[in-house]
């Protein structure tokens, strides 16, 4: 088990990035680097699985994309950038997970409010402090 406050930091940081990208529509490169900072510092699976999940949530939103932003556009690259580092503290299958859960609360969320564009990375956030704490 984990020390106490390095989930509420990790809860911290996951916060301000879903509130940023909230109020602006846009995931800082800076707040991505530290969640991958954090992850090399903390690393709570093995490292293939990390690496894994790191690609994995590399690659899957940029091919969703191309295939999807030929209608219409997509996933922003900073959602990409944070599901990178979410693959490599999380791991393949929390991620996974989580992408899962993320994409249900906003189709759910799309579908109550009927917004058209809205920001992803809130969803991936409380998703990402679900699997890593339950998963």
């Amino acid at each position: 088990m984990t020390p106490f406050p390095i989930p509420i930091a990790l809860w911290g940081l996951l916060l301000t990035i879903a509130w940023v990208d909230i109020k602006h529509q846009q995931i800082p490169d800076t707040m991505t680097i530290l969640l991958v900072i954090w992850t090399l510092l903390h690393p709570n699976v093995a490292a293939a699985d990390r690496l894994l999940g790191s690609l994995w949530g590399f690659y899957t939103p940029i091919l969703a994309n191309q295939i999807y932003s030929r209608q219409q556009n997509g996933i922003g690259f900073g959602d990409t950038k944070l599901m990178l580092a979410l693959g490599g503290l999380l791991g393949l299958k929390s991620l996974v997970i989580c992408c899962l859960n993320a994409c249900s609360t906003g189709l759910i969320y799309a579908w109550v409010t009927q917004k058209d564009g809205f920001p992803f990375g809130p969803f991936l956030c409380a998703s990402a402090c679900y699997s890593y704490h339950f998963i």
